[in-house]
């Protein structure tokens, strides 16, 4: 119960300093993700290279099944392609952490790997990610995550 309250209060804080980011800093995105967890992913962009970005959701849904949580920051790089009337493609890295919550609870830092398709006049943004993750507690162990989604961005 302690754990679960511990996590509540993680999620809180970021939820609360994502959304409170003033009004020029930069947009708001929320929208689903697939994979390793799948469920719920938002983006707050701090500035034109770099965003705060978390997630909720369910993972292993192939095995014993858990409730998970992530949070990170993220740096974008120049686009892969050329940016067009379309949009761009830049790749991105970070670092974070997550609580996973299972039968053993697992907390862990987190080193995103990803690339996201920004629309120039559409407010949605498509991003795929690979995510090497070292476990800290209850011992020292790896894992991977990876996902793929998209969020809506609210003007």
């Amino acid at each position: 119960m302690k754990t679960l309250r511990l996590v509540l209060a993680v999620a809180a804080f970021f939820v609360a300093t994502a959304t409170a980011l003033p009004t020029g800093a930069g947009r708001l995105g929320v929208g689903l993700m697939a994979g390793e967890p799948s469920g719920l992913s938002a983006k707050a962009w701090l500035g034109p290279s770099s965003a705060l970005d978390a997630g909720l959701g369910w993972g292993s849904w192939w095995d014993e099944g858990h409730l998970y949580f992530h949070a990170d920051f993220l740096y974008h790089l120049k686009s892969l392609v050329p940016d067009s009337e379309f949009g761009s493609l830049p790749p991105y890295f970070g670092i974070g952490g997550r609580v996973k919550l299972a039968d053993e609870t697992r907390i862990g830092a987190r080193i995103p790997f990803g690339v996201t398709m920004l629309f120039e006049d559409v407010p949605i943004d498509l991003f795929l990610e690979a995510v090497p993750v070292v476990n800290l507690i209850p011992r020292l162990s790896g894992d991977w995550n990876s996902s793929i989604g998209f969020r809506y961005y609210f003007s």
